[in-house]
């Protein structure tokens, strides 16, 4: 019984220095060649809410509806509405890439509701669960926040 108490005391400070290693990189990270901050993810605010303006470089259509996105670093979960249905996930922010200012990124545990609603609202809500499915890389800057599938942009998000 001793034993079994040493090994699981063990796996929990092992899975909670894990947990603390993936967001403990510094909280502003300064670009040389952009000239400007870069944020992690863990100085995000929790009740800080992203809005979606761009899908692949395109811009929302103005007759779909808003697509937001919230991140509980805390909890390592991450939440919005689409234009129909409310989404979850975990995620994990991984290193720094070296040649680049963006972070590995991946999410885990992908949920959504499962409303219908018009047409127009469905094919926009299908590309952006396409697309924030396939992201790997992001880059946080004080005002957006921009989802990458290695160097090809796919979502980008600004402050709401």
């Amino acid at each position: 019984m001793k034993n079994t108490l040493k090994i699981l005391l063990s796996l929990c400070l092992t899975v909670f220095s894990v947990q603390c290693s993936v967001f403990s990189s510094s909280s502003i990270i300064h670009h040389p060649s952009l000239n400007t901050k870069h944020l992690t993810l863990n100085t995000i605010n929790k009740d800080q809410t992203w809005q979606l303006v761009k899908i692949q470089g395109r811009d929302i259509p103005k007759n779909v509806k808003s697509v937001t996105l919230s991140f509980n670093p805390e909890a390592g979960t991450l939440s919005g509405q689409a234009t129909c249905n409310t989404y979850s996930a975990n995620f994990v922010i991984g290193n720094q890439r070296p040649d680049s200012e963006k972070f590995q990124f991946s999410i885990s545990n992908f949920q959504f509701t499962d409303i219908r609603c018009p047409e127009a609202d469905m094919n926009a809500e299908g590309r952006f669960f396409a697309a924030f499915q396939k992201a790997n890389n992001i880059l946080i800057s004080e005002n957006s926040l921009t989802l990458y599938r290695d160097n090809k942009e796919l979502l980008h998000f600004e402050q709401n």
